[in-house]
């Protein structure tokens, strides 16, 4: 399943440059490896133009211990 999703330019240029390889997000959508995401940089909530491409390799949902249900962090 492919995603498109909004990420703020702050976090966008660190994926971007390879620091950042996690996102936690609702899982509204239903996340799941190796689900593809686009994610749409904006810059004070505009959609910039730019855009980045990746493939979640693991997802972390339902963890009792430090996340809020709903939520889900996966990486890339």
């Amino acid at each position: 399943m492919e995603h498109i999703i909004k990420c703020a330019h702050r976090h966008y240029e660190k994926i971007t440059r390879g620091e950042k390889k996690f996102e936690l997000r609702i899982n509204d959508r239903n996340f799941n490896v190796g689900d593809s995401v686009l994610l749409m940089e904006t810059l004070n909530g505009i959609h910039t133009g730019e855009s980045h491409a990746i493939k979640i390799r693991y997802i972390l949902k339902q963890y009792r211990h430090g996340l809020q249900g709903g939520y889900c962090i996966f990486n890339w």
